[in-house]
């Protein structure tokens, strides 16, 4: 399913797609209300675009590997996205290291992949600032020093995003500049 498509849904429509989103409690494996991911995150499409991934693994196990599989917590750390599930396979682990590396490019208060005239990553700011790391674009970097009267000091240059895929013909070099890295 495209992500425009996932967007769409419901949190009753995506647990029904994503059993494993649903929360539970990690000792005993009882569902509890809710689901673990959160529309207002601005992360929010790449943690669908993770859950997309994920089920192409979880339609292949069998009933009780689906029971013991759950996403233990979804949070901000370093200023990058961290997604921790109970076990993982090559590709759910693929997709966890891409979308928490893609997350540094992503605005963290809009949720914005911005880019320059040239098609290139243009994060404005990452630094620390009030005891966390914050990548944010160009206008929520001004909401932010007009807000709190605080002054950058480090201006980023537009990057393009690289990952390093090994694989059996040896390294393979590709690079991403958008959601596209997921092919869902």
């Amino acid at each position: 399913m495209k992500l425009e498509e996932l967007r769409q849904l419901t949190d009753e429509q995506l647990v029904e797609r994503f059993p494993f989103i649903k929360n539970r409690n990690r000792f005993t494996n009882e569902e509890c209300e809710g689901v673990e991911i959160d529309r207002n995150d601005s992360w929010y499409d790449l943690e669908l675009l993770i859950c997309e991934r994920i089920k192409q693994s979880y339609d292949n196990w069998d009933e009780k590997t689906k029971k013991d599989f759950m996403i233990l917590d979804i949070k901000e750390k370093y200023g990058s996205l961290r997604f921790y599930v109970s076990f993982e396979d090559d590709n759910i682990s693929r997709a966890i290291s891409d979308a928490e590396n893609l997350s540094f490019c992503i605005c963290s208060n809009c949720g914005n992949l911005e880019k320059d005239e040239s098609g290139k990553n243009a994060i404005t700011y990452k630094e620390r600032v009030f005891g966390g790391t914050i990548a944010l674009c160009k206008t929520c970097a001004e909401k932010f020093q007009k807000y709190y009267n605080y002054k950058f000091e480090k201006v980023l240059e537009p990057f393009e995003y690289k990952i390093t895929r090994f694989s059996s013909e040896g390294n393979k070099t590709t690079t991403y500049n958008s959601l596209e890295l997921f092919n869902v």
